[in-house]
């Protein structure tokens, strides 16, 4: 593409100062925050700056708008939160959400909750995620007051129009899933990122990356929310789920299989089977006749897979993907008992 020239700047100097910018041009009596750079559908650069007004006395910050400038030309745009454009994601600035949901946790039960009735509040800093179509949400968990390693669900908000999902789920803080993940490649040293929470067949779970000193991704990780002592770490997205399932199949646990929507069930004759050992961790990969793809699982999935042999008929279920290697949800092993 071609070279792009950034005259207004928030670090720029004089009339390119992109605050000094805005004040000048009338808005030195308007509530600003959070000036954000986004560029549109086309590639032009703009920032996004939130407008904003004072809800509750001389406090409650709350967004009423945007205003957008041109970071080339200088043109600004003013726009109320209903008719900003799809291409801008962030309206809602990152702090005013901060200071709502610690007010609403707070004042549960009213301004009078000397004992902390019901009081809740967040568990860590916001995280940008991203849902369906693209929409951005500010994530966080939530968690009772003085109750720290325990959740008990999390929110989603728009980060547009700031209209917030609240989901239930009893079970483990980030912070305390992310100390799980650190403990089990502590002799690496790696800390773990702030996790988001997945539904992985069924079990709500957090996903992480580890990182070394240098800030470089070196590992994955999963825990379960509602155990976090169900850990699976791999150098790979799949080696984690892998080492994940194993994990949770291990703890007395099994993966859901009454979920039939997406489920595949399949009898045939094992091809070429081979294990393969992993973090510890033994896997035995597998083939069958007349399908393409490779399966893999462990002895938590089925105490028949050591034994199983070239030859033998199987049965096994697994979830519809895309994947080369698919995880296997359940194995049996047909030929053993004839």
């Amino acid at each position: 593409g071609k070279p792009l020239f950034l005259k207004y700047q928030r670090e720029a100097y004089f009339g390119s100062n992109l605050h000094r910018y805005l004040y000048f041009n009338g808005y030195n009596t308007v509530g600003l925050a959070d000036f954000s750079f986004e560029i549109d559908d086309d590639g032009v650069p703009y920032w996004v700056v939130t407008k904003y007004a004072k809800k509750v006395g001389f406090s409650g910050n709350d967004a009423t708008g945007v205003v957008v400038v041109n970071a080339q030309n200088g043109a600004i745009k003013e726009y109320t939160i209903k008719n900003t454009p799809l291409w801008i994601d962030r309206i809602q600035p990152i702090s005013f959400i901060i200071d709502q949901l610690n007010d609403w946790g707070e004042y549960v039960k009213g301004y009078w909750n000397f004992s902390n009735e019901n009081k809740l509040q967040i568990t860590e800093d916001l995280t940008l995620v991203y849902g369906k179509n693209n929409k951005s949400y500010w994530y966080t968990g939530i968690t009772s007051v003085g109750k720290d390693e325990s959740a008990v669900g999390f929110v989603l908000v728009d980060t547009r129009t700031k209209e917030t999902t609240f989901y239930k789920q009893s079970g483990a803080t980030e912070f305390a899933a992310q100390s799980s993940a650190q403990g089990k490649v502590q002799e690496k040293g790696f800390q773990a990122s702030l996790p988001i929470p997945y539904n992985i067949n069924n079990i709500p779970t957090y996903v992480m990356t580890l990182k070394d000193n240098g800030g470089l991704v070196k590992m994955y990780a999963m825990v379960s929310i509602a155990d976090y002592t169900i850990v699976g770490t791999g150098n790979t997205m799949r080696e984690a789920l892998t080492a994940y399932k194993t994990a949770f199949n291990s703890s007395g646990n099994k993966i859901n299989s009454s979920e039939k929507s997406a489920r595949k069930v399949v009898e045939s004759v094992v091809v070429r089977i081979q294990n393969d050992v992993k973090n510890g961790n033994s896997f035995y990969y597998f083939t069958v006749k007349d399908y393409p793809n490779i399966f893999v699982g462990s002895s938590q999935i089925s105490n028949q897979l050591p034994i199983t042999a070239v030859g033998d008929m199987v049965k096994i279920s697994f979830d519809l993907d895309s994947e080369e290697i698919i995880d296997v949800s359940t194995f049996e092993n047909i030929s053993i008992k004839k």
